[in-house]
């Protein structure tokens, strides 16, 4: 074992402002790295810088002439007993915290530095011991570097992922807005898309957090910071499902503010032949009933005997407060015009039973109605 104070000079930094130069020569240190350039130096290469305050537990190792300021110190060795990288190596397992005065901002005195003891074996072992640990750094260097590749390799791919999903997603979402495509399948199709997008979206502000609260406070805070973009963005991917599409192409209950029974306060869109209900008549059967019946769940057999006559429709009609059929006339154009050549022949046994069979053929047909019975046919 062997004192600082045998084996190193330590040497004190000094301002640099009558020095300093953009276009320096050499590097200006400080405890946490280069500050700028000088045209001259203080020490010579293959020096250990140590911080005197602030980072005194980081050392630097420089193989050029550098200038060190006054908040670092310069560790010279003497060649014929200690080799310059074989002190850096120590220096970075050793505990410089531990010599701390302050309470503040850390600090080191050189009477602290030079009473550090250092294992001290013959030149050629020191030399085995730097090679050895060079190569281990080369290693690590290499894989570090290999690591950030893949993680640049790895943003570009969600990057284009997420560019995918969105573009997908506007596309489609283009198409059902537009009514080139209106359907469910085709909105379900871009909210999976949204939600793929958002997912990666919140994917990378994860990792984004993380990093910037394991700078800022270690790796409770990055969870933590992690953990909110995490949060946020789930709420997003809930917001995006609970999306129902935009108008009543898909039937649905009908919102807005309550002005009476009968108000006709909200402008929907409708589709000739669609049929609306009135207040009264949803409350009497209720949600659940009419939900299945929009989706087709009870068969139609079992509600053909309450079948009741069809209400005539009114032509130029714009409201349904009472309920009704929605007619072409009500649309703006007047929408598809209605057969209004041609005749309906309907053979009957039983005129009433056959009574709304008529009453829904086509407007604008003829009918003509044949019943049958013991005495012949009576037209």
């Amino acid at each position: 074992m062997a004192r600082f104070a045998d084996v190193l000079t330590i040497i004190n930094g000094k301002n640099q402002k009558h020095v300093e130069n953009p276009n320096g020569k050499y590097p200006i240190y400080g405890s946490g790295g280069i500050m700028g350039y000088a045209d001259d130096f203080i020490c010579s290469g293959e020096t250990v810088i140590i911080g005197r305050k602030g980072n005194i537990n980081k050392p630097i190792f420089v193989d050029v002439p550098f200038w060190n300021v006054d908040t670092a110190f310069g560790l010279s060795v003497k060649q014929n007993m200690l080799l310059p990288k074989y002190l850096f190596y120590f220096c970075e397992i050793f505990n410089f915290e531990s010599l701390n005065t302050t309470v503040t901002i850390p600090s080191l005195t050189k009477a602290n530095l030079l009473d550090i003891e250092i294992p001290l074996p013959t030149l050629e072992k020191q030399r085995e011991i730097v090679i050895t640990l060079d190569k281990c750094n080369d290693l690590i260097d290499l894989r570090k570097q290999q690591l950030e590749e893949d993680k640049k390799a790895d943003a570009a791919r969600l990057e284009n992922m997420k560019s995918f999903t969105g573009d997908m997603a506007s596309a489609m979402k283009e198409l059902y807005s537009t009514g080139l495509a209106e359907s469910r399948g085709v909105y379900n199709m871009f909210q999976a898309l949204s939600v793929a997008e958002t997912t990666i979206s919140t994917y990378k502000a994860a990792q984004e957090a993380y990093a910037k609260g394991v700078q800022m406070g270690g790796v409770v805070i990055g969870a933590v910071w992690a953990a909110a973009a995490v949060a946020a963005g789930m709420g997003r991917i809930a917001a995006i499902r609970n999306t129902k599409p935009k108008g009543y192409a898909f039937g649905g209950l009908i919102g807005g503010a309550d002005r009476g029974e009968r108000a006709d306060n909200v402008l929907i869109r409708a589709t000739p032949g669609e049929y609306m209900l009135d207040r009264p008549a949803v409350r009497h059967y209720g949600l659940p009933l009419l939900e299945a019946l929009r989706r087709r769940n009870i068969p139609r057999e079992v509600l053909e005997p309450f079948a009741a006559p069809r209400l005539p429709h009114i032509g130029g009609r714009a409201a349904y407060a009472y309920g009704g059929e929605i007619g072409a006339a009500s649309l703006p154009g007047g929408g598809e015009k209605p057969d209004a050549e041609g005749i309906t022949v309907i053979n009957v046994m039983d005129f009433q039973r056959e009574f709304d069979r008529a009453l829904s053929s086509a407007r604008g047909r003829r009918l003509l109605v044949n019943v049958l019975g013991e005495e012949g046919i009576t037209a």
